[in-house]
């Protein structure tokens, strides 16, 4: 049904929908994995186009 990257996926949803505010929860991760295999919230919170909380879990 869908194709695509997540962060994809959700950035297409958020400027359809024009939504002010995303609130999604982020993995912690090292500076060096976020660098290697990228992230969905990071990637998400860069491009959106609107506020993004990120919660840390």
């Amino acid at each position: 049904m869908y194709e695509g990257s997540p962060a994809e996926m959700i950035i297409r949803y958020i400027r359809k929908k024009e939504i002010d505010l995303v609130v999604m929860s982020a993995h912690h991760r090292s500076r060096m994995n976020e660098f290697l295999l990228g992230s969905v919230s990071a990637r998400v919170a860069e491009r959106a186009g609107c506020s993004v909380m990120l919660l840390k879990n």
